[in-house]
């Protein structure tokens, strides 16, 4: 199936991430012959960030993590960028920060701010970033589409929708279901029923999800 491009990915240059002027500053990496003993560990510290509860705890992690010299870890990094960009007592502007000053950031912290970017009242953000991983050579997954579409389904934007249709059949991914449900809803709400039907038959393994999606169409406002 070969779908129209569209000019929408060439529209929008990839802004700057925000600022935030109270984030510490990130020290570089301690040599490996350093015998200075972290007053933390990783899991640890990754622990206490799973169980924030307020922006004022994670900034006091954050800052033992800076002082032990694990924010390098990604896997520590990961959670604090987690709870500021999903919680609701999060700060998104922060997570945009500590995202820009990660070295190599892994799929997971790409996805999560993704999938925050999509729910804001601007997700063409999302659809920023997504650019952005996608020029660093960063290949997307399973789990990057499904948020990718909601930015779309949110900008209603048919051809932002068919260009994501054609990366995700060239990634091979067109039968995932969670997919195929946001491709789905992504059309319908942009006013394409029959692109909807198309990657709704195209799908043999349906489930009750994506049937709701079909039936319903495009959704009461």
């Amino acid at each position: 199936m070969v779908l129209p491009r569209t000019p929408f990915f060439r529209k929008y240059s990839i802004h700057p991430l925000r600022t935030c002027a109270s984030f510490p500053h990130t020290p570089p990496k301690p040599p490996p012959s350093s015998s200075a003993s972290p007053p933390f560990n990783a899991p640890h510290l990754s622990l206490l960030a799973d169980k924030c509860t307020s922006m004022h705890q994670l900034k006091e992690i954050h800052a033992q993590m800076v002082v032990a010299g694990r924010i390098h870890d990604n896997y520590a990094a990961s959670r604090l960028l987690s709870f500021c960009a999903l919680s609701d007592s999060g700060d998104l502007n922060y997570a945009l920060k500590l995202f820009r000053y990660t070295q190599e950031p892994n799929s997971f912290m790409w996805n999560t701010l993704i999938r925050a970017l999509a729910s804001t009242p601007n997700p063409c953000e999302a659809v920023h970033l997504y650019i952005k991983m996608r020029r660093l050579g960063v290949a997307p997954g399973k789990h990057t589409f499904p948020f990718l579409l909601k930015a779309c389904s949110n900008l209603r934007s048919l051809g932002s929708c068919k260009q994501v249709h054609n990366h995700v059949v060239k990634s091979g991914l067109d039968l995932d279901l969670h997919i195929a449900n946001g491709l789905a809803r992504a059309y319908s709400v942009s006013s394409d029923l029959s692109g909807a039907r198309q990657v709704f038959e195209e799908v043999s393994d349906r489930n009750l999800s994506i049937w709701t999606t079909l039936i319903c169409g495009k959704p009461k406002e």
